[in-house]
This record gives structure tokens, C-alpha cells and sequence, in this order.
């Protein structure tokens, strides 16, 4: 199921910038994208199950709170040890109930798959990946001659959910994944054909980057084969974009006092890889087009105003 958000807020969430679109994720309801697959699995969800669980870098915990508000439902987000303390603050303040593990710990359950209806799974939900697939209907509906969008990739769910549609309805359109120059693990498999451990040094960038693309979302992404979601008849990605996190800072910080809105560190490695401040390409499909109306989805704004005050 699809889940639409209303026409007014459509058209106040892509902007143009001097020839590159933004879709302003951020100005969802808890400042990114995640809210739409939120909506999508409660929809779905049975009403007798009132005790949800949820693995979160925070995002997630923060829309699913939001969204069961007021509905007797109860939330434990089980988010890493290193969590940032504005997204630790603003869970604790919707009530839920932090569970802080390890980064391995909470890899570990990431990687295993856990059909519990309360569980909330950040790639293993079809519901969830339906609903991020709600941006890129109302993306071609937005700026039907767009012809390249630029994704931050992190586990992987995102682009599982727009890159599937989009290419399902436009297959030559071009998917750009951008990644932390210092933690890649979709490039790194790429380069290896197959999911590989990786080590890098952690930053500011706090939701992408993980020890390993996770061998589901592999397939998925080389074939274009979703379980749940069909086959979109081509491989959904074209090219990866590798960001150092300084340069994505920069340009956070550039974006902040320019238009006085906050890019969390995957919107800003989107963005500076939109705006072709990449450190290294990876091109998958063999050719050398770009893309001449490009947008680019800044997928969250959860970060310290005080990081971006420089």
C-alpha cells in the first residue's frame, strides 16, 4: 500500500536550487522520510498488538512515537550506545522507553530476520518500503522531467523502497546512492561482488554506515528483486557516490546559513554528493551519462543546531 501525504505539503517539500531539486524531507513530520513507512505499517498493523518494538538509529523510534501518540500503544526503541543526545532527548520526551545497546549488539538483530508483527524492522517490513515508495510517485508527480535522483544509502530501506518504484515506472532514470567516503559498504561490495566487512572511522555521521551491507539488500539492489515488493525489471542503482565527512559538513553548514534548515549527516552527504563534491564515483551501469535535472532526497534534519553554527 502506497501512503500519499497531502497536496499542500507536496508542493511546500521540493525546491529548486540553481538547477538541482531538493526534496525537503525534513519537513516531514519528525524531519525525515521515515514517517511515511511509518504510516504504511501501522496501517497494516492488527489493533490488538499494543506493545510495539523498534530498531532505530533514532529516526525511526522518533516517527513511530509520534505517530501512535495518544493511540494506548507503547514503544521500546532499541538504538545504539552512541546515540546523539537531541534524538535520545526528543524519545525520551514522547515517553518511550530507550533501550541503548552496543553498535554490534544492535547489528546483530538487524541482520537476523524477525517476522514478529511488533517488531519494526528497518528493511524486512514490505509495508514500510511500500510507504517510502510514497516519495517517488509523488516525486514524478512533482518534476516529471527529472531524470537522476541522488539517495543517501545507509541499511539499506530507503532506496529498497523509492529506488524500487522509481525504476519500476521510469527505468532509465538514473539512481545515484551516496555513501560515507569512510565507511562504505555497498561500494565495498560492489568491489567485491559480494557483502563485505568493512572498518572505517566513525563521525558525525551517525545512520549510515554500517559493518556490512546486508546480503538481502545486495541482491535486492543488483537485481531489482524486493521480497514483497516485486521484481522492478532492472537493477536499482547506476552509480555510487563516496563523501568524506567534512566535506558533507561543509556543506551542512553552508545549507544551515543559507536557508536556516538542518541536514542530518546522510541528507548531507546526499546533498554534497549532489552538488559534485564526492571524493570518488563508482559507475555501475557502464556509461558515462549525467544527469541533466537531477534531485536529491535530504532524508532527515535531526541534528544539534549548535554542530552547524560555525
Amino acid at each position: 500500500m502506497l501512503v500519499h501525504i497531502g497536496d499542500a505539503e507536496a508542493q511546500r517539500d521540493l525546491v529548486d536550487e540553481e538547477g538541482l531539486g531538493l526534496k525537503l524531507e525534513t519537513r516531514q513530520l519528525g524531519a525525515s522520510y521515515k514517517m511515511r513507512g511509518i504510516r504504511s505499517y501501522l496501517a497494516e498493523l492488527p489493533f490488538g498488538v499494543r506493545q510495539l518494538e523498534v530498531l532505530s538509529a533514532g529516526n525511526m523510534a522518533r516517527s513511530l512515537a509520534l505517530a501512535i501518540r495518544g493511540t494506548g500503544r507503547r514503544l521500546r526503541a532499541c538504538v545504539p550506545d552512541t546515540i546523539p543526545a537531541i534524538k535520545a532527548g526528543a524519545l525520551r520526551e514522547l515517553g518511550v522507553d530507550l533501550q541503548k545497546l552496543s553498535f554490534q549488539e544492535l547489528w546483530s538483530r538487524v541482520e537476523n530476520v524477525d517476522p514478529r508483527p511488533e517488531l519494526v524492522h528497518p528493511i524486512d517490513s514490505p509495508a514500510i518500503l511500500s510507504g517510502y515508495g510514497s516519495l517517488a510517485r509523488e516525486l514524478l508527480g512533482q518534476s516529471p522531467g527529472v531524470d537522476e535522483v541522488i539517495l543517501p544509502f545507509g541499511v539499506g530501506g530507503l532506496t529498497l523502497g523509492v529506488a524500487f518504484e522509481l525504476k519500476r515506472v521510469r527505468p532509465e532514470l538514473r539512481i545515484v546512492a551516496a555513501e560515507n567516503a569512510f565507511l562504505a559498504p555497498l561500494a565495498a561490495a560492489y568491489r567485491n561482488g559480494e557483502s563485505s566487512p568493512v572498518a572505517g572511522t566513525r563521525s558525525w555521521i551517525d545512520a549510515i554506515g554500517t559493518p556490512r551491507v546486508l546480503p538481502r539488500v545486495f541482491d535486492a539492489v543488483r537485481t531489482g528483486k524486493v521480497p514483497g515488493l516485486g521484481d522492478a525489471g532492472a537493477p536499482l542503482l547506476d552509480e555510487i557516490r563516496l563523501v568524506e565527512p567534512d566535506v558533507a559538513l561543509a556543506h551542512a553548514r553552508s545549507f544551515y546559513r543559507r536557508r536556516g534548515e538542518t541536514l542530518e549527516g546522510a541528507a548531507a552527504i546526499a546533498y554534497a554528493a549532489a552538488r559534485g563534491d564526492a571524493r570518488e564515483t563508482l559507475r555501475l551501469d557502464g556509461s558515462g551519462r549525467v544527469g541533466a535535472h537531477p534531485v536529491v532526497v535530504l532524508s532527515g534534519g535531526n541534528v544539534d543546531p549548535e554542530l552547524l553554527r560555525f
